[in-house]
């Protein structure tokens, strides 16, 4: 029943943040995208499999230096959204799917590179994704995941606002517990890429879609932080206006035999 009402709790959040999600600064930003691809090691032969696609500006990254993409995600909004943009570009190497990552419906070993970004704090159980992850990568392949890492002396009090301002956010992992996650996948040790993600509060609160009155909390949390940095953000405020940058790691970890 839990895993029922989040899945409508995401579809609810992703349907309608599919246009603002897909056109803000920073998940369009290309250098952050170059980021996360070099760091994969992708090269023109590896078949990839995104996972939880979104509006797949991730896969059109990879679609440009890889042999094909497989994207996957749960709201039809966010597929049809990566659709026009592959179309957009003329990426014939694309295909893009609505599903559930629980299991993936794919055979073992199907894909060379298996990532994805900025979703694993929407996952009530990422363990289980990234074992599934493991098992949809062949052998000599990588996996690949990006999202928000908090440092862990301030990782609730970024819980306690990042669930406010999106109600499908379940918990983003402190750096140690994301490795952690790697080995009981049975992964090898990952290598890690960390960078700051910048955006700005009006913007942020724009795109996404609180339960009425958690908008003001989150500023209110905002506010609070620029004194401290509680929230681990790096806030600042200039001219009336909070800008930000939320912690980011990349970790590639090879596929054992």
């Amino acid at each position: 029943m839990f895993a029922s009402t989040h899945h409508h709790a995401i579809l609810d959040q992703f349907t309608r943040q599919a246009v603002p999600f897909s056109t803000a600064p920073g998940i369009r930003d290309e250098e952050a995208l170059r980021r996360l691809v070099e760091a994969s090691g992708a090269g023109r032969d590896d078949t990839v499999l995104d996972v939880a696609c979104g509006p797949g500006l991730v896969a059109a990254a990879f679609a440009r230096v890889c042999r094909h993409v497989t994207g996957i995600d749960l709201t039809p909004a966010m597929i049809e959204r990566g659709q026009a943009l592959a179309d957009e570009r003329g990426l014939d190497n694309v295909t893009l799917t609505v599903g559930d990552v629980l299991p993936l419906p794919y055979a073992d070993g199907a894909f060379s590179l298996a990532v994805s970004r900025f979703a694993f704090h929407h996952f009530l159980d990422p363990g289980a994704v990234l074992r599934e992850m493991a098992r949809v990568c062949r052998s000599g392949g990588r996996v690949v995941v990006a999202d928000a890492s908090p440092d862990p002396a301030r990782a609730a009090a970024f819980n306690r606002m990042e669930k406010l301002r999106d109600p499908s956010h379940v918990r983003a992992l402190p750096l140690p517990e994301m490795v952690a996650l790697f080995a009981d996948a049975g992964l090898g040790a990952p290598a890690v890429t960390r960078y700051r993600l910048a955006s700005d509060l009006d913007g942020l609160l724009s795109r996404s879609f609180p339960n009425p009155g958690d908008a003001e909390r989150v500023r209110d949390l905002f506010r609070a932080s620029l004194a401290d940095d509680a929230l681990g953000v790096e806030a600042r405020e200039r001219d009336g206006r909070i800008d930000f940058a939320y912690p980011i790691s990349i970790l590639v970890a090879p596929r054992g035999r």
